[in-house]
Protein backbone atom coordinates (compact mmCIF):
# COMPACT_ATOMS: atom_id res chain seq x y z
CA UNK A 1 0.00 0.00 0.00
CA UNK A 2 1.22 3.48 -0.77
CA UNK A 3 1.02 5.77 2.22
CA UNK A 4 2.78 8.59 4.01
CA UNK A 5 5.28 6.07 5.40
CA UNK A 6 6.80 6.04 1.94
CA UNK A 7 8.61 9.32 1.29
CA UNK A 8 8.31 8.92 -2.47
CA UNK A 9 4.57 8.24 -2.32
CA UNK A 10 3.99 11.13 0.10
CA UNK A 11 6.00 13.52 -2.07
CA UNK A 12 4.08 12.55 -5.21
CA UNK A 13 0.65 12.85 -3.61
CA UNK A 14 0.91 15.43 -0.83
CA UNK A 15 3.54 17.77 -2.25
CA UNK A 16 3.54 17.48 -6.04
CA UNK A 17 -0.12 16.60 -6.78
CA UNK A 18 -1.32 18.96 -4.03
CA UNK A 19 0.56 21.92 -5.49
CA UNK A 20 -1.44 24.81 -6.97
CA UNK A 21 1.18 24.87 -9.74
CA UNK A 22 0.04 21.46 -11.05
CA UNK A 23 -2.75 21.39 -13.64
CA UNK A 24 -5.94 19.52 -12.77
CA UNK A 25 -5.38 16.76 -15.36
CA UNK A 26 -1.83 16.17 -14.10
CA UNK A 27 -3.07 16.08 -10.48
CA UNK A 28 -5.50 13.29 -11.33
CA UNK A 29 -2.80 11.39 -13.25
CA UNK A 30 -0.41 11.62 -10.29
CA UNK A 31 -3.07 10.29 -7.92
CA UNK A 32 -3.84 7.38 -10.23
CA UNK A 33 -0.14 6.51 -10.50
CA UNK A 34 -0.06 6.46 -6.69
CA UNK A 35 -2.78 3.77 -6.70
CA UNK A 36 -5.79 5.95 -5.91
CA UNK A 37 -8.92 5.13 -7.92
CA UNK A 38 -10.16 8.34 -9.52
CA UNK A 39 -12.99 8.24 -12.08
CA UNK A 40 -13.40 10.81 -14.87
CA UNK A 41 -14.20 13.63 -14.54
CA UNK A 42 -13.17 14.71 -11.04
CA UNK A 43 -12.34 18.24 -9.90
CA UNK A 44 -9.76 17.99 -7.11
CA UNK A 45 -8.37 21.30 -5.90
CA UNK A 46 -4.86 21.91 -4.47
CA UNK A 47 -3.62 21.61 -0.90
CA UNK A 48 -5.45 18.35 -0.14
CA UNK A 49 -3.66 15.80 2.06
CA UNK A 50 -4.22 12.06 1.57
CA UNK A 51 -2.79 9.37 3.86
CA UNK A 52 -2.80 6.35 1.55
CA UNK A 53 -4.06 4.68 -1.59
CA UNK A 54 -7.26 3.24 -0.05
CA UNK A 55 -9.34 5.96 -1.70
CA UNK A 56 -11.99 5.83 -4.42
CA UNK A 57 -13.41 9.03 -5.91
CA UNK A 58 -16.47 8.77 -8.18
CA UNK A 59 -17.01 10.63 -11.45
CA UNK A 60 -18.36 14.16 -11.25
CA UNK A 61 -17.11 14.73 -7.72
CA UNK A 62 -15.66 18.07 -6.60
CA UNK A 63 -13.19 18.20 -3.70
CA UNK A 64 -12.26 21.72 -2.67
CA UNK A 65 -9.06 23.21 -1.26
CA UNK A 66 -7.35 21.93 1.85
CA UNK A 67 -9.28 18.71 2.51
CA UNK A 68 -7.64 16.12 4.76
CA UNK A 69 -8.36 12.45 4.03
CA UNK A 70 -6.80 10.21 6.66
CA UNK A 71 -7.52 6.89 5.01
CA UNK A 72 -5.60 4.20 6.88
CA UNK A 73 -8.81 2.29 6.17
CA UNK A 74 -10.83 2.59 2.95
CA UNK A 75 -12.61 5.81 2.02
CA UNK A 76 -15.15 5.68 -0.80
CA UNK A 77 -16.56 8.92 -2.21
CA UNK A 78 -19.43 8.34 -4.64
CA UNK A 79 -20.34 9.99 -7.92
CA UNK A 80 -21.45 13.61 -8.06
CA UNK A 81 -20.39 14.65 -4.56
CA UNK A 82 -19.38 18.18 -3.56
CA UNK A 83 -16.89 18.37 -0.70
CA UNK A 84 -16.19 21.92 0.46
CA UNK A 85 -12.90 23.34 1.68
CA UNK A 86 -11.04 21.92 4.68
CA UNK A 87 -13.29 18.89 5.20
CA UNK A 88 -11.62 16.19 7.32
CA UNK A 89 -12.33 12.48 6.81
CA UNK A 90 -10.91 10.17 9.48
CA UNK A 91 -10.76 6.37 9.45
CA UNK A 92 -8.64 5.70 12.51
CA UNK A 93 -8.84 6.26 16.23
CA UNK A 94 -7.78 4.45 19.40
CA UNK A 95 -9.56 2.58 22.14
CA UNK A 96 -9.33 4.36 25.48
CA UNK A 97 -6.30 3.03 27.30
CA UNK A 98 -5.21 3.07 30.93
CA UNK A 99 -4.19 6.18 32.88
CA UNK A 100 -0.59 5.77 31.74
CA UNK A 101 -1.62 6.26 28.09
CA UNK A 102 -5.21 7.05 27.15
CA UNK A 103 -4.65 6.62 23.41
CA UNK A 104 -4.75 2.84 23.59
CA UNK A 105 -4.92 0.18 20.90
CA UNK A 106 -5.49 1.29 17.28
CA UNK A 107 -9.04 1.04 15.99
CA UNK A 108 -9.98 1.81 12.40
CA UNK A 109 -13.10 1.65 10.27
CA UNK A 110 -13.85 2.63 6.64
CA UNK A 111 -15.85 5.70 5.64
CA UNK A 112 -18.34 5.90 2.78
CA UNK A 113 -19.80 9.07 1.29
CA UNK A 114 -22.48 7.93 -1.12
CA UNK A 115 -23.43 9.54 -4.44
CA UNK A 116 -24.74 13.08 -4.62
CA UNK A 117 -23.71 14.25 -1.14
CA UNK A 118 -22.72 17.81 -0.30
CA UNK A 119 -20.34 18.14 2.64
CA UNK A 120 -20.03 21.69 4.00
CA UNK A 121 -16.79 23.50 4.81
CA UNK A 122 -14.74 22.23 7.75
CA UNK A 123 -17.07 19.31 8.47
CA UNK A 124 -15.42 16.32 10.16
CA UNK A 125 -16.40 12.74 9.36
CA UNK A 126 -15.34 10.17 11.95
CA UNK A 127 -14.34 6.50 11.45
CA UNK A 128 -16.95 3.94 10.44
CA UNK A 129 -19.51 6.45 9.16
CA UNK A 130 -21.63 6.03 6.03
CA UNK A 131 -23.21 9.20 4.71
CA UNK A 132 -26.27 8.14 2.73
CA UNK A 133 -26.98 9.08 -0.87
CA UNK A 134 -27.99 12.71 -1.42
CA UNK A 135 -27.22 13.99 2.10
CA UNK A 136 -26.20 17.52 2.95
CA UNK A 137 -23.80 17.87 5.89
CA UNK A 138 -23.65 21.42 7.20
CA UNK A 139 -20.47 23.44 7.59
CA UNK A 140 -18.57 22.58 10.75
CA UNK A 141 -20.65 19.48 11.52
CA UNK A 142 -19.01 16.52 13.26
CA UNK A 143 -20.47 13.31 11.84
CA UNK A 144 -20.19 10.56 14.45
CA UNK A 145 -22.89 8.17 13.16
CA UNK A 146 -24.35 6.98 9.86
CA UNK A 147 -26.55 9.47 8.00
CA UNK A 148 -29.82 8.40 6.36
CA UNK A 149 -30.15 9.19 2.62
CA UNK A 150 -31.63 12.54 1.56
CA UNK A 151 -31.40 14.39 4.88
CA UNK A 152 -29.71 17.57 6.07
CA UNK A 153 -27.35 17.00 9.03
CA UNK A 154 -25.95 19.81 11.18
CA UNK A 155 -24.17 20.34 14.48
CA UNK A 156 -21.68 18.65 16.74
CA UNK A 157 -22.43 15.83 16.93
CA UNK A 158 -24.33 15.99 13.64
CA UNK A 159 -28.07 15.37 13.88
CA UNK A 160 -30.80 15.16 11.25
CA UNK A 161 -32.34 18.59 10.67
CA UNK A 162 -34.86 17.76 7.96
CA UNK A 163 -35.50 15.43 5.04
CA UNK A 164 -34.77 16.50 1.47
CA UNK A 165 -36.89 15.74 -1.57
CA UNK A 166 -35.61 14.87 -5.04
CA UNK A 167 -37.01 18.19 -6.25
CA UNK A 168 -35.36 20.42 -3.63
CA UNK A 169 -35.21 23.97 -5.05
CA UNK A 170 -31.81 25.61 -5.47
CA UNK A 171 -31.00 28.31 -2.91
CA UNK A 172 -29.11 30.43 -5.46
CA UNK A 173 -29.26 29.67 -9.14
CA UNK A 174 -25.79 28.94 -10.54
CA UNK A 175 -24.09 28.76 -7.13
CA UNK A 176 -22.02 25.75 -6.08
CA UNK A 177 -22.49 26.73 -2.47
CA UNK A 178 -19.04 25.64 -1.42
Amino acid sequence: MGDVASRRWAFGVNILAASPLVRQDHRVTLLRRAGIQVDDPVDLRPHCWIYGDRLTIGAGTFISYGCHIENREAVRIGRGCAIANQVTVLTSTHHVGPTSGRAGEYAGAPVSIEAGCWIGARATILPGVTIGRGCVVGAGAVVTRDCEPDYVYVGSPARALRPLSNNEPHAREGSRGD
